[in-house]
C-alpha cells in the first residue's frame, strides 16, 4: 500500500514539474512558452513534440493572462502548426512498428491519430477563433510574422482550417471511411467564396492564389491518396458549380476539363526550340511526360536530374520526355543554357507566359487553370492523363512508368 502511495506521489510530482507554472509573472511564462519551438534541432519527432507542447502551453497561458495580448500572436502560430499535432507517437511511447515506420520514411499521414488531441482542439478553437478575430479587429497593430497584411485575417484563419482538414484526411483512421468527408470539404471551400467576389478570374490574385493552392496542390494533385476517384471528383467539381460564387464556378469548371483527359487523350501540336514539330496525337504507343515548367521556377529545375534518371532508363523502351517551358521566346537562351546543365536530350516547347496574349500558354492556363508551376503529366499509350503531379513531383514515378510501358496499346 505504501509503495503505491509513493508512486503516486512521484507521478503528481513529475507531473507538477513539467505543467506550465502558475506562480510566475507574464514575461517569464512568455519566454518558457517561446522557447519550447527552439529545442528540437533537426529531429522530426522532437519537433512535432515541441509544436504539440507549444499548443497545450500556450492554452494554459491563454487562461491564466487573459490581458496579454501575446497570447493572440500564440493563437495565430499554433494555427498554422496545427496540421503537424495530431500523431499519437508523438505524445505517446513509440512503439516499435511506428518506429520502423519512420524510419523507412513513411508520411506521417500513416501513423496513427490522436483522436482525444482532434476533439479537444476543435471543441476550444471557435471561441479562441472569435475572441482573437474580436481583438484584431480593434488592434490592428497586432504582430502576425510571416503575413500579408493585404489579405483578410478570417481568410487566412479559414485557408489553415482547410488545410488542417485536408492534411488529417490523408490518415484512413482520421476519416473513418474509404473517402474523405467531401461534405466537409466543400462546406469549407464554398466559405472562402464570399472573398472573391470582387476578383477577375482572369488577373489571378494573391487572394485567388490563397483561397485555390491548398485546393490544387494538397487535394487535386493526390485525390488517389484520400481514397477518390475520378467520378468522385466529377461529383464534387459539380457541388462546387452550383455554388453562388462566380470564382469557384469557374475554377470547378477548369478543374474539370484538366480530368476529362482522364477519358480523352490529350491533343496539342507545337514547334520545339529544336526546329521540330511534336504532335501528342501521333505519339500514341508512347508513355509520355508532359513538364510544365518556366526558367523562373527553381524547384521545377531541381526536379529536373530525377526526371532524366527515369528518362534514361526507359527512352529505348518508349518513355518520352517532353519540356514544355511557360515562357515566352525571348527568354530562349536560357532555357537552353538551363536544359544543357540538366543534360536532357528530350523535346523541349516553348508555349508562352499564361499572360501572354495569345499564346499556347495562355490557352492552357485558362482552359484547364493550370496553378503555377511544375505541372507535371503523365499520359498513357493512349494519351490519355494517368497521373496528375503527385508522385510525379516527388520523382517516385518510376513503377508506374514501367507498369505503363508494359501495358498493350491497341492501334485500333
Amino acid at each position: 500500500m505504501y509503495k503505491k502511495l509513493l508512486i503516486v506521489v512521484l507521478i503528481f510530482l513529475f507531473l507538477k514539474k513539467e505543467a506550465f507554472p502558475q506562480n510566475i509573472d507574464g514575461d517569464s511564462s512568455w519566454a518558457r512558452l517561446d522557447q519550447v519551438l527552439s529545442n528540437y534541432g533537426d529531429n522530426y519527432l522532437l519537433q512535432q513534440h515541441a509544436f504539440f507542447k507549444h499548443r497545450e502551453d500556450g492554452l494554459k497561458f491563454w487562461k491564466l493572462y487573459p490581458n496579454d495580448p501575446r497570447r493572440y500572436e500564440w493563437f495565430l502560430k499554433t494555427v498554422y502548426l496545427g496540421k503537424y499535432l495530431y500523431y499519437l507517437s508523438f505524445q505517446e511511447k513509440m512503439t516499435q512498428s511506428i518506429q520502423s515506420l519512420l524510419i523507412k520514411g513513411r508520411e506521417t499521414y500513416s501513423l496513427p491519430i490522436n483522436e482525444k488531441a482532434i476533439k479537444h482542439w476543435n471543441g476550444v478553437y471557435p471561441n479562441l477563433k472569435k475572441e482573437f478575430l474580436d481583438y484584431y479587429a480593434k488592434n490592428r497593430s497586432l504582430k502576425l510574422p510571416g503575413i500579408d497584411t493585404k489579405i483578410r485575417i478570417e481568410l487566412l484563419l479559414l485557408t489553415e482550417e482547410l488545410k488542417e482538414f485536408l492534411s488529417l484526411s490523408l490518415n484512413e483512421k482520421f476519416r473513418k471511411n474509404s473517402k474523405i468527408d467531401l461534405h466537409r470539404l466543400k462546406s469549407l471551400f464554398i466559405s472562402s467564396g464570399k472573398y472573391l467576389t470582387q476578383e477577375n478570374f482572369q488577373k489571378p490574385s494573391l487572394i485567388q492564389a490563397t483561397i485555390f493552392e491548398p485546393m490544387d496542390v494538397q487535394f487535386i494533385s493526390i485525390y488517389k491518396q484520400y481514397g477518390l476517384d475520378s467520378n468522385d471528383m466529377k461529383d464534387f467539381f459539380r457541388a462546387i458549380k452550383n455554388s453562388s460564387f462566380p470564382l469557384l464556378q469557374n475554377w470547378a469548371n477548369q478543374r474539370r476539363l484538366l480530368f476529362t483527359l482522364i477519358e480523352r487523350p490529350l491533343l496539342f501540336k507545337h514547334v520545339t526550340i529544336q526546329g521540330d514539330t511534336i504532335d501528342i496525337e501521333k505519339m500514341r504507343g508512347k508513355v509520355v511526360l508532359l513538364n510544365f515548367w518556366s526558367i523562373w521556377c527553381s524547384g521545377c529545375i531541381k526536379k529536373m536530374p530525377a526526371i532524366k534518371e527515369v528518362y534514361d532508363k526507359y527512352k529505348a523502351k518508349g518513355f518520352e520526355v517532353i519540356s514544355i517551358c511557360a515562357n515566352d521566346i525571348d527568354m530562349i537562351e536560357k532555357v537552353k543554357r538551363i536544359e544543357k546543365n540538366v543534360g536532357s536530350e528530350w523535346p523541349v516547347l516553348m508555349i508562352g507566359n499564361a499572360s501572354t496574349e495569345g499564346t499556347l500558354g495562355q490557352k492552357i492556363w485558362l482552359k484547364y487553370g493550370f496553378w503555377g508551376v511544375p505541372q507535371l503529366l503523365l499520359l498513357n499509350k493512349e494519351g490519355k492523363l494517368v497521373m496528375l503531379n503527385d508522385k510525379l513531383l516527388s520523382g517516385t514515378f518510376e513503377p508506374l512508368v514501367k507498369k505503363l510501358l508494359n501495358e498493350n496499346y491497341n492501334l485500333n
